[in-house]
């Protein structure tokens, strides 16, 4: 138990420092709330098959290319939970590049970290 909650303290630092980060990059106003908008893509793709497979067999490099085939859709059924990223993500590719990176790896790193 101690363990499991020790890996979603490491998991939930990237995500808030997305938010910072993208604030500071973007001009935006997302605040600590928004990321529970990013933590709930990341769930959704580790809960999905695909991704997972892919993930537990490939290195980081090799499994972007899978997660990015599966990013549009991982946000479009997460839109109505917040709108004013997903307009950010959809029409802003600095923005999408700079989430799908900090996604990647925190969806990458919870999936590899399961088999341990």
């Amino acid at each position: 138990m101690i363990a499991l909650g020790t890996r979603q303290l490491d998991k939930e630092v990237p995500l808030s420092a997305l938010i910072d980060s993208l604030n500071e990059r973007f001009g935006t106003n997302f605040t600590p709330a928004d990321q529970l908008f990013f933590e709930q893509i990341t769930k959704t793709a580790i809960a999905n098959d695909s991704i997972k497979q892919a993930a537990q067999v490939n290195t980081k490099e090799n499994f972007a290319p899978v997660l990015e085939k599966h990013i549009e859709n991982l946000f479009i059924e997460r839109m109505e939970g917040n709108e004013k990223i997903f307009m950010q993500v959809m029409n802003n590719e600095e923005f999408k590049a700079i989430v799908f990176e900090k996604l990647l790896s925190s969806i990458y790193e919870s999936i590899k970290s399961e088999n341990l």
